[in-house]
């Protein structure tokens, strides 16, 4: 995942549920920031290193941000 992503960001572990079972796993929710164009190079790493067939990877949009902040996340991402 190098330079795939800015940051990361893990809150607290959490009660998973789901359609077949309630899990106290201590399974955690890991938030990261990268650009839209880095995007599929970090699902196919977290995909490569996570340990469940069907990870949890969904993609947040930022609609809006403070412009030195999302220039950071630009430039620690840049691989040219």
């Amino acid at each position: 995942m190098h330079r795939s992503r800015s940051s990361s960001r893990s809150p607290p572990p959490r009660l998973s549920s789901n359609c077949w079972t309630l899990s106290r796993a201590g399974e955690l929710l890991l938030l990261i920031k990268t650009p839209a164009d880095r995007y599929p190079a970090l699902e196919q790493a977290l995909r490569a290193l996570h340990p469940y067939e069907v990870p949890e990877i969904v993609a947040v949009p930022i609609e809006r941000g403070h412009e030195d902040y999302l220039e950071w996340v630009r430039s620690c991402t840049d691989v040219s």
